[in-house]
């Protein structure tokens, strides 16, 4: 059963013009001003006494609790976990984004949210056979070494990364744009996979609203958000992967691709392009089997910057309180 602040949290988050950051700032400030405590008739005398918030408001989310708990009941919901920004389980790298999700929406294993030790494992949905090998063969050995293989479940390259990972036993996370219709249909059966191999799938986006246009970019802010550095295995200059790049490089993770020039690709494959690019500007590593010893020692030393980072953010909010 939800507790009543996850309840008024997601009641607010269908509030028109509420975004993230202000549901975020006035739940952290409620916090601190009734000692971390909650009760829903409290919060609505809170949200009155703010200068930011309307009587209006206030009213359209006494009528926004009754339609969240009508989806709630909804059996498809049921059987998924809702993890709030605010709650334990929370990802400590997500709470670094400039944009964190304010929910995941989480079927499986919930304890996978906790780890740093993750990867993205990601790339074109129109793979050569040699990319498809070369994903395999990187989550397998990166999930062996007690990773995480984070992808998006699409076609090609991130569908064989998560083959890897369960391949070796390993764990794995797939990133979705919603949980009930899973998408794409031909690798439902992989999802059932991954849950029944005691991995995770979570999307940010409440499984009662639509999917948006911008939904699959959101998605790939996150796969790079939950890992310490990316494997970009193919991809085109152009493309939804160049998305994951962007977001990697604006997060300060590192950036991984294949060294192009000891795999057999036939000659025209645009879909290296995109790697080759990356190299060539400095903007990635290339990584081969023998300097994987090089890029651990690169993946735990972001694992402390991070927790270091976050750790800063932590002592300048007590300041401040």
């Amino acid at each position: 059963m939800l507790s009543d602040s996850t309840i008024i949290l997601l009641a607010m988050n269908n509030i028109k013009n509420f975004g993230t950051k202000t549901i975020i700032n006035l739940y952290e400030e409620y916090q601190f001003v009734h000692n971390y405590t909650f009760s829903i008739d409290t919060f609505f005398t809170f949200l009155l006494e703010h200068k930011k918030v309307t009587y209006e408001v206030v009213e359209e989310l006494k009528k926004n609790i009754e339609s969240v708990n009508y989806e709630l009941s909804k059996n498809e919901v049921q059987e998924m976990k809702i993890v709030t920004f605010f709650d334990q389980q929370y990802p400590i790298q997500l709470k670094l984004l400039k944009n964190p999700p304010l929910f995941l929406f989480c079927k499986g294993n919930i304890e996978l949210l906790s780890s740093l030790k993750n990867i993205a494992v990601v790339g074109t949905r129109e793979n050569s056979k040699i990319g498809k090998q070369v994903a395999i063969k990187t989550a397998e050995y990166f999930a062996s070494q007690g990773y995480t293989i984070v992808s998006g479940l699409a076609k090609g390259i991130d569908a064989a990364g998560h083959i890897g990972a369960l391949n070796v036993g390993g764990k794995t996370i797939a990133i979705l744009t919603g949980l009930i219709k899973i998408y794409p249909a031909e690798n439902r059966y992989l999802a059932e996979d991954i849950l029944n191999n005691n991995g995770l799938l979570f999307s940010e986006i409440a499984p009662w609203k639509n999917i948006y246009r911008s939904a699959f970019v959101d998605r790939d802010r996150l796969q790079s958000g939950m890992s310490l550095g990316t494997f970009v295995i193919e991809t085109d200059i152009k493309g939804g992967t160049m998305h994951t790049v962007r977001f990697t490089l604006e997060q300060n993770r590192h950036l991984f691709v294949p060294d192009f020039n000891v795999l057999n690709y036939e000659k025209g494959f645009s879909k290296i392009n995109g790697t080759k690019y990356l190299l060539q500007e400095g903007k990635a590593k290339a990584y081969f089997k023998e300097n994987y010893e090089e890029i651990i020692k690169l993946l735990k030393n972001k694992e402390e910057e991070v927790l270091g980072e976050y750790k800063k953010v932590e002592e300048n909010k007590r300041r401040l309180i």
